[in-house]
């Protein structure tokens, strides 16, 4: 065989066990049931959203027990799960708190000095047996508060990496009204 044929063989090998591209998901902002209004000049600072190590990555993983993580088959975050679910957090605390300044701090705007600090930190982001969604964070709002610990479920129409992505969204915007209902009592 000659070496362009080789060439040739070699690389329509290598093509045909290439992979299709990955679908790409990212998240968005869940309307709130019933916005809560905010007080006049009410800020908050959200900083970046910790996540589990298992769940940083570009793949979309999830727990599905205690002690297996599995992915969706060629089904991939957009960008960084952290800075995504930041973002969406974010925008669902503007819809559901009007008249809100809400920081996200991984980006270039400073927060104003009066802003209430908010941090999140995700403990797990899965799925149960029953085919539901589940995510556990806890978080602090103000300086030297004690961490709130919420467990969060969102149905998931079938077991995909769309149905995931979906009530994943779902879930921070429930998240969004747990911490709009906490600012009220430091109004």
């Amino acid at each position: 065989m000659t070496r362009p044929a080789l060439t040739l063989l070699l690389l329509a090998t290598l093509g045909a066990c290439a992979t299709p591209d990955p679908t790409l998901y990212t998240l968005d902002r869940v309307a709130p049931a019933s916005p809560i209004p905010a007080s006049q000049g009410e800020a908050i600072a959200l900083h970046r959203i910790a996540i589990p190590d298992y769940a940083d990555r570009p793949q979309i993983v999830r727990a599905t027990d205690r002690v297996r993580v599995e992915k969706y088959p060629n089904a991939h975050w957009a960008g960084a799960l952290d800075t995504l679910l930041t973002s969406a957090l974010a925008a669902d605390l503007r819809a559901t708190l009007p008249g809100a300044t809400i920081i996200d701090t991984t980006g270039p705007i400073p927060a104003p000095a009066n802003a209430i600090p908010l941090s999140v930190q995700i403990t797990r982001l899965g799925t149960t047996k029953a085919g539901a969604a589940v995510l556990i964070a806890e978080y602090t709002l103000g300086t030297g508060q004690p961490p709130r610990t919420l467990r969060l479920h969102a149905p998931m129409a079938t077991d995909s990496a769309y149905a995931y992505a979906t009530a994943i969204d779902a879930m921070l915007g429930t998240l969004a009204t747990r911490i709009a209902q906490a600012t009220i009592p430091a109004r």
